[in-house]
């Protein structure tokens, strides 16, 4: 395996707001975009060698920035795609547990088959992304890929193989950096905003 960097998008409104985004297609907010800057430059010496992005446009928009200057292209992933939350899109997360206190509750308790209404599940989410995550752990260059939270949490339960349980102990903040690779894993790295 070569080096994998995860990338989470930068900041939007509705992250600002603690809305459920999934699928929602939000673009960066203007704290967004400088965190992206950030991010190009926290890796201006690193070597990247391929680059994914998901289709949605907080992380196209966060991947571009972080690409400016490099002969780099940028394949985009449909299967990048952040978890689709159904009837909890828009919401703000809070408020949508409490409509439905038996998601609240799996929630609460790390249940790996917790299913938003009228969207996908952490299961579907974690099954979709096995072949990329199989693909990333074979490529033999620096790869960059630019996606979500959710996402993030996936690939990193598929690569280093642990159970789906432990999904919900990463944590993947907004414009954040989780490095795997043969001389070690970083999970979550945000020394590059401060």
């Amino acid at each position: 395996m070569g080096k994998i960097f995860l990338i989470r998008h930068g900041r939007t409104i509705w992250n600002e707001e603690r809305r459920c985004q999934g699928i929602t297609d939000i673009p960066l907010s203007q704290e967004g975009i400088e965190e992206a800057r950030r991010l190009r430059e926290r890796l201006r010496d690193e070597r990247i060698d391929i680059a994914f992005s998901s289709p949605l446009k907080r992380a196209l928009e966060t991947a571009r920035i972080i690409l400016d200057g490099r002969d780099i292209e940028l394949i985009i992933r449909e299967e990048l795609r952040e978890l689709d939350f159904g009837r909890f899109e828009g919401m703000i997360f809070r408020e949508a547990l409490e409509k439905f206190p038996d998601i609240a509750e799996k929630w609460a308790n790390h249940s790996p088959d917790v299913k938003f209404p009228g969207g996908e599940g952490i299961e579907d989410i974690h099954k979709r992304l096995k072949p990329v995550a199989e693909e990333l752990a074979s490529l033999n260059k620096t790869a960059l890929v630019v996606s979500h939270g959710g996402v993030i949490r996936s690939i990193l339960c598929h690569i280093l193989n642990l159970p789906l349980e432990r999904w919900f102990e990463f944590k993947i903040d907004p414009a954040s950096i989780s490095i795997v690779g043969d001389t070690g894993v970083i999970i979550g790295d945000t020394s590059h905003l401060r």
